[in-house]
């Protein structure tokens, strides 16, 4: 009988543990549920709250959801990675001297009618306020495939889609090398004071590795 009795009391126990185990996990999963927020779209704003602060946090709107950016996060671009002050910093000139990153829809300096592209992996707080943790820019996400027409050897650049051998017709592209590490580009669509004709050095090539290849017949 008191082998029994321990037994009951065991099982009881045994019971009660699975249940506190299952309502533990179930709360952790709910909360990893409630608190993670993925979140990608068009750059509408972006502020910086401390211009004085290297590692100033700031905002940034995104789809209509406001993101605090907290102070000391690093942005990745495709081959560079700033605080949010360097951001602002190392826009172009007219941005600057409006206090604007130029990325976002609603600077002024911005004429492009366009924003940036944002992906950002963010955490929800208790409070309802929407926290970045980890932040991916892009400058824009068009593509262009195609022929290469015409090479300007002279000026650094290449046209695609254009007419065979005539440097008047098609899509100019340049390499956003403002290091001058891969390229020597002038001229044509080259703007007044930029670096090796970068429109944005914030979104360099990778200077230290071959971003870029190039291949003439088989292989």
């Amino acid at each position: 009988m008191k082998r029994r009795g321990n037994n009951t009391r065991f099982t009881r126990w045994s019971v009660l543990l699975v249940i506190s185990l299952v309502a533990c996990l179930w709360a952790v999963t709910a909360q990893a549920a409630r608190s993670g927020v993925p979140i990608l779209g068009e750059i509408e704003r972006i502020t910086l709250d401390n211009p004085a602060d290297h590692y100033s946090g700031g905002t940034i709107v995104v789809g209509g959801q406001i993101v605090i950016l907290p102070r000391n996060l690093l942005l990745d671009l495709p081959a560079n990675r700033l605080t949010l002050k360097q951001l602002f910093d190392q826009a172009p000139a007219a941005c600057i001297a409006n206090g604007e990153s130029g990325l976002a829809k609603a600077d002024v300096c911005n004429r492009s009618g366009a924003g940036g592209f944002a992906i950002l992996s963010a955490n929800k707080s208790d409070a309802g306020n929407v926290i970045a943790g980890d932040v991916f820019l892009q400058k824009g996400q068009e593509s262009v495939t195609g022929t290469v027409t015409f090479i300007n050897y002279n000026d650094g650049y290449y046209r695609l889609n254009g007419q065979p051998g005539a440097d008047n017709a098609g899509v100019i592209v340049r390499l956003n090398d403002p290091g001058a590490k891969h390229t020597v580009q002038t001229g044509l669509g080259c703007l007044p004071g930029s670096e090796n004709c970068s429109a944005d050095p914030r979104f360099t090539l990778d200077p230290d590795n071959y971003t870029n290849s190039f291949s003439n017949g088989y292989p």
